[in-house]
């Protein structure tokens, strides 16, 4: 039998608990009913405005981290095509190149944003007033397969010219799974959501909670670029799921050394699981003496190509005098890693 895909999932657990708290933002909360809602409406507007199920048609997502998104991402999976995350403040010609590239017809935003694309005629503009009140009853029921496109997201590329990912649902889903597994997530999940809308692992900040029952917690736009503002946030708000770069853990653990101790720092978190760049064992054991040793630590590498991670460390003791890199772990259920050399798999302990 095929497991459902994540929006499926975040069907089940509304039908669990509708009253449950879906999004929580500064500027208020919504619970899973009324996000199911809204991204029926948005499923029913998008294929009335001409979107074709399962064609390969992609969406452009042009709105600020928050409910509105979450509710527009789960809208245009409803409907059977792809969404592409659209920053407002990219340049003209970045913009073109990208909605050009996904070959785009359909980008939701706010009236805020909406003159930032009034010269792309070639793009229907949607925005939140324009759904019907009375879609959001129930869902299309498009049925969706494991390969469909999922989302396209654009990395900086290795010679500077930005080059585009298309993610299936299977490839998103099967990271999604192992996540809810490996840490035994149930409904009292409350994760942050930290990562831009342009990088991959948003999905993970975004659907996992949702995926699970739990929370997604979004800080403000404020809060995200201070790290000892972020740290009161995230404690405050109760956040036990956290992914971040080693970065922010180092700028993390900087704030913590500038405060005086009183006490758990953050006691509800339990999970931290950090990606992206390289992380030093002697980062992770000051966060530990700094924070509390309560929240496990995994390491997770993949590229975007892959999506979102592909092996992972359960990170043991580890000492502040140690400045080595932690190793990547080993790979996900279902995944075969290779260390090539020349085209040939390394021996082991060589280095490819």
């Amino acid at each position: 039998m095929q497991r459902p895909v994540f929006f499926e999932q975040f069907q089940l657990q509304c039908g669990l608990h509708p009253e449950h708290t879906a999004i929580d933002a500064d500027d208020g909360t919504m619970s899973y009913a009324a996000l199911e809602q809204e991204s029926n409406r948005i499923a029913a507007g998008l294929l009335r405005a001409g979107v074709r199920p399962r064609s390969g048609d992609v969406v452009a997502l042009m709105l600020e981290p928050g409910a509105a998104y979450v509710a527009a991402l789960l809208g245009v999976s409803k409907a059977g095509v792809a969404f592409m995350p659209l920053p407002a403040d990219l340049p003209v010609a970045r913009r073109q190149f990208y909605l050009g590239k996904a070959g785009c017809r359909h980008l939701i935003t706010s009236a805020e944003h909406r003159d930032r694309v009034a010269s792309d005629t070639v793009l229907k503009v949607l925005q939140p007033g324009d759904w019907a009140e009375e879609d959001g009853g129930r869902s299309p029921g498009v049925t969706i397969a494991p390969t469909d496109p999922c989302y396209v997201m654009f990395t900086s590329g290795s010679t500077g010219q930005p080059k585009a990912v298309l993610g299936s649902h299977r490839g998103l889903s099967h990271f999604l799974r192992w996540e809810l597994a490996e840490l035994a997530l149930q409904d009292d999940v409350r994760g942050s959501w930290l990562a831009p809308i342009t990088f991959d692992v948003s999905l993970r900040d975004i659907l996992v909670p949702l995926m699970a029952g739990g929370a997604v917690c979004v800080p403000p736009e404020a809060v995200r670029t201070q790290p000892h503002v972020l740290l009161d946030w995230l404690s405050g708000r109760g956040v036990t799921l956290v992914h971040c770069v080693p970065t922010l853990l180092r700028l993390l653990n900087r704030s913590l050394e500038e405060r005086p101790r009183s006490g758990a720092v953050w006691p509800a978190l339990r999970h931290l699981l950090v990606a992206g760049e390289p992380l030093l064992a002697c980062d992770v054991a000051a966060w530990r003496r700094l924070s509390g040793p309560q929240a496990e630590t995994l390491n997770l590498y993949g590229p975007s190509e892959t999506t979102l991670a592909k092996l992972f460390l359960r990170v043991g003791e580890v000492s502040e005098d140690d400045r080595s890199v932690l190793p990547i772990g080993r790979p996900l259920p279902n995944t075969a890693v290779l260390i090539l050399q020349d085209q040939r798999a390394c021996a082991p302990g060589e280095v490819g």
